[in-house]
């Protein structure tokens, strides 16, 4: 992803995700800090705390939200955390 890369190196990311337009890419850095990524160029869009932390698996969901772990859904524009699902079987698992 080029080397403007503000929260270590891809080898540190807990989680990866691509936009499903392709335009950007999420990355988890420490179970709670979002990096959010313009694919076309490479640079860093926005770094910010999740909500809720990611263990080891992001999900977008449209272009607009991200699900954690298949049970908490984040809205990316605060981010903050919009549903929790709780019991039954993760989406992902």
């Amino acid at each position: 992803l080029g080397a403007t890369q503000p929260a270590g190196a891809p080898g540190d990311w807990t989680a990866l995700a691509v936009r499903p337009d392709g335009a950007e890419a999420a990355a988890v850095v420490g179970k709670t800090q979002l990096v959010r990524y313009d694919l076309a160029t490479g640079s860093p869009l926005a770094t910010s705390q999740l909500p809720a932390p990611a263990e080891n698996q992001i999900q977008y969901c449209k272009n607009e939200h991200l699900l954690i772990d298949g049970r908490s859904l984040v809205e990316l524009a605060g981010p903050r955390l919009v549903w929790t699902f709780l019991g039954g079987t993760p989406a992902l698992a």
